[in-house]
């Protein structure tokens, strides 16, 4: 099965990650490894690359000698860190909406050095009295910002790359947020849809 399943491997991810399970339940780190490499290059030419370095980084740890497979690596951890530097490209907004979305930061908030939204506690009605819009949105967007969030738009983004705390994260997601961060969101998205 193994030889049928080898001859049959090229470009075919699932061939490929069924090879692998079988190596590393046979124990075969070698042979596992160098089937993990041969996938991860496959992720890496479709531009999936963060999949291709978790690939790459079992292939290494699975086979510390597998040298194609630690350059590769490299390379790749390369790429990620240009792709988390690169401007993120402005959200296509219709003109006649762009100001109601983009209201612009108000230039009080660029002053402010800490948190504007406490993470570690649910905002109450008194934070939030007297808060314009643009301010609302600032504050629901810093709870993204801390967990690395890269910004489309412009405004956010200069905003938060100011700010000693932030650092962009090409694998952010929203399961990152806490409990806490998903409640003030809520709270806030609902204050500003008022504002309207």
């Amino acid at each position: 099965y193994l030889s049928l399943l080898s001859k049959i491997k090229e470009g075919r991810e699932d061939i490929l990650t069924e090879l692998a399970g079988i190596y590393r339940k046979m124990g075969k780190r070698k042979e596992a490894s160098g089937v993990l490499y041969e996938l991860a290059m496959l992720k890496a030419a479709g531009k999936d690359f963060a999949q291709a370095k978790t690939l790459l980084d079992d292939a290494v740890r699975l086979n510390p000698e597998n040298e194609a497979a630690k350059k590769e690596r490299d390379r790749i951890k390369l790429e990620l860190t240009y792709q988390s530097l690169a401007p993120a490209a402005p959200a296509a907004v219709p003109a006649a909406v762009k100001q109601e979305e983009a209201p612009g930061i108000p230039e009080h908030l660029t002053k402010v050095e800490g948190f504007l939204v406490a993470p570690d506690r649910v905002l109450s009605d008194a934070e939030l009295q007297g808060r314009s819009k643009a301010e609302l949105r600032v504050m629901r967007n810093e709870i993204f910002a801390r967990h690395g969030r890269i910004f489309q738009s412009a405004d956010l983004s200069a905003f938060f790359s100011a700010k000693p705390w932030y650092k962009q994260d090409p694998n952010y997601a929203d399961s990152k947020l806490s409990e806490v961060d998903k409640q003030n969101m809520k709270i806030l998205q609902e204050r500003e849809d008022k504002m309207k």
